[in-house]
């Protein structure tokens, strides 16, 4: 159950990332409050939806080729949370290489998506984590990328103050 509730409690705070990285970005509608107030209030409510939906369920054992893991019980279609969180973080993605030309954490995300969402005839599901490694790099990246221009224009600002 470890797995899901981590899942539960810190997958929709990648919402407050992306928020984050936007204002870090001088995006303009993320240098509103209401906007600080939407990214917020959506995290909560992903994080309560599936609180929810896991605290209802079980696990039960699955062998698929030859591999051991857990599934919930009962679920059913896609993972409404994990869609939403993609969809918000593409958008940001999407206004990060409008803004600054940077197209990595948008290429990531799209690539987990359709990964995820295109059914690929493997005898493994390893594949799928292959796609979550991917969205997770290039979030790295994207971060790593925005703190370096973040410091550097901070920098900058500084010597024209002591100047």
């Amino acid at each position: 159950m470890f797995r899901f509730w981590f899942h539960a409690l810190f997958t929709p705070t990648l919402i407050l990332f992306a928020y984050e990285l936007a204002k870090l970005s001088n995006i303009g509608w993320a240098k509103t409050a209401i906007t600080k107030y939407l990214f917020v209030m959506s995290t909560l409510a992903l994080i309560g939806y599936e609180v929810m939906d896991t605290v209802s369920q079980n696990t039960e054992v699955l062998r698929q080729y030859g591999i051991v893991r857990y599934t919930l019980v009962g679920s059913a279609g896609p993972p409404l949370m994990v869609i939403i969180v993609a969809l918000i973080l593409f958008c940001v993605g999407v206004s990060l290489f409008r803004k600054k030309r940077w197209s990595i954490m948008m290429i990531g995300v799209a690539i987990m998506i359709l990964g995820s969402a295109v059914p690929i005839n493997l005898p493994s599901t390893a594949i799928t984590n292959m796609f979550e490694l991917v969205f997770v790099f290039s979030l790295f990246l994207t971060q790593r990328f925005f703190l370096k221009t973040y410091k550097r224009e901070q920098e900058h600002i500084d010597k024209q103050i002591i100047l």
